[in-house]
């Protein structure tokens, strides 16, 4: 089986040979996008944001505490429990 090289100089050909239209970038709109999306911080999050609890944890996870295989087992644990009834924790 004979493999032919590829030509890097005519990469942008497309496959019938003929050279690749290339457009110039077009002009970017400064208007901002609104976008669908929203974050909603439950009322448990914003309380944990103001006890401070919030800089504890990043700590834990600075230190990987939560990369231990415990802490990974029983975290999963308790996501498949929620999964399978249907609640959020």
């Amino acid at each position: 089986m004979a493999i032919n090289p590829v030509n890097r100089n005519n990469a942008a050909q497309n496959i019938s040979g003929t050279q690749a239209k290339r457009q110039a970038p077009a002009a970017q709109d400064s208007t901002p996008v609104k976008r669908g999306d929203s974050l909603e911080l439950s009322a448990e999050v914003r309380a944990l944001r103001e006890s401070g609890d919030v800089n504890r944890i990043q700590t834990k996870i600075a230190n990987g505490f939560y990369n231990r295989p415990d802490i990974i087992g029983r975290t999963a644990e308790k996501l498949l429990q929620d999964l399978d009834s249907g609640t959020e924790s």
